[in-house]
């Protein structure tokens, strides 16, 4: 790759880029836009890393789920809209709410706007030994998987518990045995983990809690590195709390030996929890 690339990309992908991951495998970077906001709007790109063409990934393939109902809940959902009026003017948020008050009205016919049809594509997480892809859709915290080696969507591998419950899914990556998904809530300043095959809230387990507004994890480098500073056993969260233009308190942190947390056994029990003050 050359710098050239990632300027080509900045210019003329769509829609503004979220989450980015490299493949070597097929030397191409796939990045997530969450669009609009709109219900089906959210869009997966493949781009050849080489060339800088891109394609649009198709992952879901039926828009049934995005209704009326859809709409009022980005409506109402106050965490979403704090999010966007720290990043619009006064006008551009009134406009984008009557835009949006006309599709819950039904005065609007909602149609996806692209081909990959999620709700805010955001998290994004390469599982290079399979090559399976993990792309999280930020408002109802459903995990698709997507093989870059096939080509191929294999759908919903799990739901992170929902849009009552998660509000607002950042970030993900997966836990060492890729039997576990590890998400970034937004909305309730947390990390949580849940297994694949989740469906409920029952379902997750809040590993670390008293975050400001979590927008990445991730392991440390398989090797660590010579000073010490990124143990492959730790996991490391970058908080987002400054898209508030009067807040300034984001941190790195690190989450030391957290790799036993991951036990099957020790999550299911719900028992270990983190509190960061």
């Amino acid at each position: 790759m050359t710098p050239g690339v990632y300027s080509f990309l900045m210019q003329d992908l769509p829609k503004k880029g979220n989450g980015l991951m490299y493949s070597a495998a097929t030397n191409a970077l796939y990045v997530t836009s969450e669009g609009d906001y709109l219900p089906g709007d959210g869009s997966l790109y493949r781009v050849d890393a080489s060339s800088g063409a891109f394609v649009e990934v198709p992952i879901q393939t039926s828009s049934a789920a995005v209704t009326r109902d859809s709409f009022r809940q980005v409506l109402e959902n106050d965490a979403l809209l704090a999010r966007l009026a720290a990043k619009r003017t006064a006008k551009e948020m009134e406009e984008w709410k009557t835009h949006m008050h006309a599709f819950a009205r039904g005065d609007a016919v909602a149609s996806p706007r692209s081909v990959t049809n999620l709700w805010g594509a955001d998290g994004l997480y390469l599982d290079d030994a399979s090559g399976t892809l993990f792309v999280g859709e930020l408002f109802t915290a459903n995990v698709w998987s997507y093989s870059t080696l096939q080509d191929e969507s294999f759908g919903i591998v799990s739901s992170m518990h929902g849009l009552e419950f998660m509000t607002l899914l950042d970030d993900l990556t997966v836990s060492p045995d890729t039997l576990q998904l590890i998400g970034c809530n937004w909305g309730n300043s947390s990390i949580d983990v849940t297994d694949t095959g989740a469906t409920t809230p029952t379902d997750v387990f809040v590993l670390v809690s008293g975050l400001n507004n979590p927008t990445s994890v991730r392991w440390g480098p398989p090797s660590g590195n010579a000073a010490g500073l990124w143990s492959a056993d730790s996991l490391f969260v970058s908080e987002g709390h400054s898209i508030l233009p009067w807040s300034h308190e984001s941190r790195i942190l690190e989450i030391p030996n957290a790799k036993q947390y991951f036990q099957r056994a020790a999550t299911s029990s719900k028992e270990q929890r983190i509190q960061l003050a």
